[in-house]
């Protein structure tokens, strides 16, 4: 087993991996992407070799593999699409910090990586699991899928995962995704999307070539793609924050506590009003504030 640096990521500041560690810890269940001790780690399957790929605080970018061809450049161009170091925030927190009640909650938080999936078509079928359950029901459905899938690689005694691929969710049945614990309805949708891929007859991956509102579009022809899941797929497959998700019940929740100090829900027109004065900082500024009721509502975790 060989583990080697293959380089180092240059990130527009301010970029602190710590941050995107402290929400990965919050995560009850191991998914794709996770925290390793203070590094970031993920399982990439290229070419059909696996590579543990360790990001560290100082953004240096370690792999660990049995195979003797490391294709660095490949590696390292999957990992800036999922760590976006790229990302310019520094005007949107420019912005926030003229407006009290938003610094307040993004202060903490200035540095967060927008992270991002490495595919569309990951964060997808991520988001019609995270669809009207829980976010810890979500993470443990999203395992199974995991488990199912079963495309992993071991190392120092813990087993790390890659995605499934879309044709094997095109070839998988209802009865085998049962363990996921969520309906029918999006199982079954979760194969159709992987099939209509498979096909050809869906181009997902397409849609980072369109410009956002045509993109938002496109998500929308998607048979059991709403709102919710068009406007978080942008935003964690593209890192684009267009649009606020105001039928987030947990947005919903944190918007009431952090803007009105109160508990609960509230009305989604209540969201929009918060965050419309942001205008085309809206999205960032919801994402923020959901990222803030992660870190306070949720204590890490022991997933490792």
């Amino acid at each position: 087993m060989n583990r080697v640096k293959i380089g180092q990521l240059a990130a527009n500041s301010p970029f602190k991996l710590s941050l995107l560690i402290e929400i990965l810890n919050r995560f009850k269940y191991r998914l794709f992407s996770l925290s390793c001790g203070t590094s970031f780690c993920r399982l990439l399957y290229i070419d059909g070799q696996y590579y543990l790929v360790q990001v560290d605080e100082d953004l240096s970018v370690w792999v660990v593999t049995d195979s003797e061809q490391v294709p660095h450049n490949v590696i390292l161009a999957q990992i800036k699409q999922i760590l976006n170091p790229d990302a310019e925030t520094q005007v949107f927190y420019e912005m926030a910090q003229q407006d009290k009640k938003l610094w307040e909650i993004v202060q903490p938080l200035v540095g967060l990586p927008l992270f991002r999936t490495l595919t569309v078509f990951e964060a997808l079928i991520s988001l019609i699991i995270e669809q009207h359950i829980s976010w810890v029901a979500a993470q443990r459905a999203q395992h199974q899928l995991a488990l199912w899938a079963n495309n992993t690689w071991q190392y120092e005694d813990q087993i790390w995962y890659a995605p499934p691929t879309p044709q094997q969710l095109a070839n998988a049945t209802v009865d085998e995704l049962k363990p996921l614990k969520i309906t029918f309805k999006r199982m079954e949708l979760m194969i159709y999307i992987a099939q209509q891929l498979v096909t050809g007859a869906l181009d997902l991956e397409s849609i980072t070539n369109a410009s956002i509102d045509e993109a938002y579009k496109s998500l929308l022809k998607i048979k059991g793609v709403g709102h919710w899941t068009a406007a978080n797929v942008l935003s964690r497959g593209l890192g684009a924050y267009r649009y606020v998700t105001d039928n987030d019940v947990a947005l919903q929740a944190a918007v009431n506590f952090y803007f009105f100090g109160e508990e609960g829900r509230i009305p989604k027109q209540t969201v929009n009003d918060v965050f419309e004065k942001y205008a085309e900082f809206a999205g960032l500024a919801a994402y923020f504030t959901l990222m803030r009721w992660v870190i306070d509502r949720y204590q890490p975790t022991n997933s490792l």
